[in-house]
C-alpha cells in the first residue's frame, strides 16, 4: 500500500515515498492516535467480546505466550458466522 507505514518508531525509512515519511512524521510528532478497528474489520469481531477483549489481554500482559493468543484471536474469527 503506497501510504502505508510501520508501526515500529526504529523502522528502516530510506525507502518511503515521500507520503509514507509524512504520515511518519505526524505519528511520530502525535500525543495520541486512536485505531478505529471496528470500521477496519467486521464488528462482530472487533467488539467487545472479540479483539478488544484479546487487545486488554496483550495489554495486561505483553509477555503473554503471543502464539497461543493469536490462535485464540484466530480460533475466535473461525468461528464467526459467514458475512
Amino acid at each position: 500500500m503506497p501510504g502505508a507505514i510501520p508501526t515500529a518508531s526504529n523502522a528502516d525509512q530510506t525507502k518511503f515515498s515521500v507520503l509514507q515519511k509524512k504520515a511518519a512524521q505526524i505519528c511520530s510528532d502525535a500525543q495520541k492516535i486512536a485505531q478505529f478497528l471496528d470500521r477496519d474489520t467486521r464488528p462482530d469481531f472487533a467488539g467487545k467480546n472479540g479483539m478488544q477483549q484479546f487487545l486488554l489481554s496483550f495489554l495486561g500482559d505483553p509477555n503473554q505466550d503471543l502464539a497461543a493468543l493469536q490462535g485464540k484471536i484466530q480460533a475466535y474469527w473461525d468461528q464467526l458466522p459467514p458475512v
